[in-house]
């Protein structure tokens, strides 16, 4: 009879520290249908996402390329820049087309629920996704 009270214990500490990781996640950019991202405050924007990385130019270039404070939009509460007017409008036509997976972290940590890393300049594209 004294086990089974250990072992409901034991269940609820489980289920308490795997959830612990999720909290981490949603503690990063609370308010967005997006999160987490890796956004940063950056003036005049405030969640400016991987640092202002064109995410539309590693699909249409194959690389990374700055984006520029004079061409930007804002999607889900999360800012974005671009190199150039024309990658502004393409994603403005479909940004969900043009998010990197993950919130732009690192997929190492989101395995384990934990959102870190993401270096604009260390990605890959894996069917189709950034």
């Amino acid at each position: 009879m004294t086990l089974r009270p250990a072992l409901k214990t034991l269940a609820v500490l489980t289920v308490a520290v795997s959830l612990t990781g999720c909290g981490a996640m949603l503690a990063q950019n609370p308010g967005s249908a997006l999160k987490p991202v890796n956004a940063v405050p950056a003036e005049p924007e405030s969640r400016l996402l991987l640092k202002g990385a064109d995410v539309v130019a590693y699909f249409t270039q194959g690389q990374y390329v700055q984006g520029k404070p004079e061409f930007r939009s804002q999607h889900e509460g999360v800012d974005f820049r671009f190199a150039s007017a024309e990658h502004k409008a393409l994603f403005d036509k479909n940004p969900a087309q043009y998010l990197p997976q993950f919130g732009g972290y690192c997929a190492n940590g989101i395995v384990y629920g934990i959102p870190w890393g993401g270096d604009a300049d260390a990605w890959k594209m894996i069917d189709g996704k950034l």
